[in-house]
């Protein structure tokens, strides 16, 4: 998949330079690589600090020994849990962990039940460099 872009986007230090540095740690649960490596260049252009694993198993281990502001969570992963079962097993851990749902997976019953947990938001992939923005600023609110 491909994140679409509209407009020409500005070079990456000329957006950097715009933004003020906010510090807040992410972890990005995607289990295709490409889509890992460029949600965390563009989270790392905003100024956050991104850590990204490849699955909902890898996404629990993680969160056992850290702490992060913000998980986005793809919904379908194979092999293994899907979001929303990552997402009740993050509430297990930690009931106040704020999580997005960034996915191109449209089984609306499975985002609308993960939504429902307490999920923030939903960003459908693909998506604008804005849409992220705000996905994440938004998630990010108490």
């Amino acid at each position: 998949m491909t994140i679409k872009m509209t407009n020409k986007m500005p070079s990456s230090s000329r957006i950097a330079d715009n933004l003020p540095e906010t510090g807040e740690s992410i972890l990005i649960v995607d289990d295709e690589s490409m889509q890992r490596e460029l949600l965390s260049k563009l989270l790392n252009i905003l100024g956050y600090t991104a850590t990204a694993v490849a699955s909902g198993e890898e996404a629990i281990d993680f969160l056992q020994t850290q702490k992060v502001n913000l998980v986005m969570l793809d919904m379908c992963m194979n092999p293994g849990m899907n979001g929303r079962e990552t997402f009740e097993s993050i509430l297990k851990m930690e009931r106040d962990q704020k999580v997005i749902i960034v996915s191109g997976y449209s089984d609306s019953e499975e985002i609308r039940r993960t939504l429902e947990m307490g999920a923030k938001d939903f960003v459908r992939k693909p998506y604008t460099f804005k849409e992220l923005e705000q996905a994440v600023k938004k998630g990010l609110l108490p």
